[in-house]
């Protein structure tokens, strides 16, 4: 299959690579030793790459570098992470050592020994005998038999409502999960690609609250209930070393119960509007107001433009007087 190239020439996935079907505690373990570190790893025809997890890699005295970042498909539907592919990294089994580019992900196994490796050194597994056939070697294993769901925990992240992103700004946003958190710390992986966002460690029982960056000239709409992340459980939040940046950009917060104040280019049209209103109504029209002031034009010259639609202006036989 052919594969368009990153930016630094690696070959990339057309698609997300199914990494496992099924996790468990279970099945097929073997002993091996990635770059001379002693593991168990779990032998998974469902995968179609060979990986290991992030634990162990950071665990590992002499690391791979990583040559690319690709997008990894675990079991269910939309249950993706980001994976890393490493340089050549030894793998040694039953005193058998094979040079291999393996696969980082947040998986809870140690390691998967995939399919891609199972063919392209011919590997069998003898389910009779309970034996692992790898080249001249025999390596014997004791069969587990209580499988369950083992996946890495993910939860989506959303907006709780419409909110527009100044230009040049940064907006720190009170985000909601799909479903409650667990009492464990995630890292929230941004999925927006019409703005900057950064990655968040959080606590479980912490409301997600995530920083959105405009660098652009114009405000950027994000819509309620639009997908912004991805929360992934974690298995701790380290300090962070070092001196914060300074900040070049104006900050903005906004929460569920956002308490801001009607932009100035609406202010007028929201005291016209209130005659005859009751106090709840005014309270409502001025969420309104907030919620999509970007449909509003703040200037003359803020027109926007809007292409959702083509039509045609049949001018007969007409030539154009300008281009």
């Amino acid at each position: 299959m052919s594969a368009p190239r990153s930016k630094d020439g690696l070959k990339e996935t057309e698609r997300p690579l199914v990494i496992r079907q099924l996790e468990s505690s279970s099945m097929i373990e073997i002993p091996v030793s990635v770059q001379g570190k002693q593991i168990n790893a779990i032998i998974v025809t469902a995968s179609e790459v060979t990986l290991i997890s992030d634990r162990v890699y950071r665990a590992l005295e002499t690391k791979p570098g990583i040559k690319a970042e690709f997008t990894l498909r675990g079991a269910g539907r939309e249950m993706e992470m980001i994976g890393y592919l490493l340089d050549t990294t030894s793998i040694d089994i039953d005193s058998l050592e094979f040079k291999e580019n393996l696969y980082v992900a947040l998986i809870e196994d140690d390691m998967l020994i995939g399919l891609d490796f199972m063919t392209k050194h011919k590997a069998t597994l003898n389910m009779k005998e309970n034996s692992f056939h790898i080249q001249d070697k025999v390596v014997p294993f004791e069969p587990k038999t209580e499988a369950s769901v083992h996946a890495v925990s993910t939860v989506r992240i959303r907006t709780a409502r419409r909110v527009s992103v100044p230009a040049r700004s940064v907006l720190q946003l009170q985000c909601v999960p799909d479903q409650p958190l667990e009492d464990k710390p995630y890292l929230i992986q941004p999925e927006v690609r019409t703005m900057f966002a950064c990655r968040v460690c959080i606590e479980g029982k912490q409301v997600p609250t995530m920083a959105f960056i405009n660098l652009s000239d114009r405000k950027v709409t994000l819509f309620k209930n639009q997908r912004v992340g991805t929360a992934y459980e974690v298995d701790e939040i380290l300090p962070e070393d070092g001196n914060k940046p300074e900040a070049t950009f104006r900050t903005l917060q906004t929460s569920m119960n956002d308490n801001s104040e009607i932009p100035e280019h609406l202010q007028d049209l929201y005291q016209r509007s209130c005659l005859g209103l009751d106090e709840y109504q005014r309270a409502e029209l001025k969420q309104l107001l907030i919620s999509y002031a970007d449909v509003f034009s703040s200037h003359e010259f803020d027109i926007g433009n809007f292409r959702a639609i083509e039509h045609a202006i049949d001018t007969g036989d007409a030539r154009p007087i300008k281009q």
